[in-house]
């Protein structure tokens, strides 16, 4: 495995996590927040727009937020749009009860004219493992892995 694929994935997989715990923090604030607008709380102290909005307006809004969280801790483990089309990606989720972030299990395929390199990506919390695979041959693997990092480096310089 090169240093740079796994550099890339590091951040791929660190910069995914911090999205996802962003988003699990907010999910968490606005169901406290519909959670006590649903018991009669009065928020007009605190925020008075809601007084003037009303509690009814103030759920949709609290609903609409929460739904863009979501969305957005889905597309955390999305690659980079021209990236993205170089690979056959897969993400996996499961959430057991006693743990706050849930686990995913990510696999990325990219075909290269060189062959194919499969990237495994398994989270537990914050923690991560990456397993990057290129086949048993080693110089036809080194040069899978290599026309993957020209084709990250392609992606990268386009995306900026």
């Amino acid at each position: 495995m090169t240093a740079n694929l796994n550099l890339y994935f590091s951040q791929y997989a660190e910069n995914a996590l911090k999205i996802v715990r962003h988003c699990n923090l907010a999910k968490n604030f606005y169901s406290g927040v519909a959670r006590r607008l649903d018991k009669g709380h009065d928020f007009s102290d605190e925020l008075p727009d809601i007084a003037r909005i009303g509690v009814i307006e103030a759920k949709k809004i609290v609903d609409a937020a929460k739904d863009e969280y979501a969305l957005k801790e889905k597309e955390a483990w999305d690659l980079p749009s021209l990236l993205a089309e170089q690979a056959k990606s897969k993400v996996s989720e499961s959430k057991d009860t006693y743990e706050t972030f849930p686990r995913y299990l990510i696999a990325h395929i990219f075909k290269t004219p060189a062959g194919s390199v499969k990237v495994f990506i398994a989270t537990k919390g914050e923690n991560y493992t990456i397993n990057i695979d290129a086949g048993r041959n080693k110089m036809a693997a080194e040069a899978a892995m290599l026309e993957l990092e020209k084709i990250i480096s392609f992606t990268s310089l386009m995306n900026s």
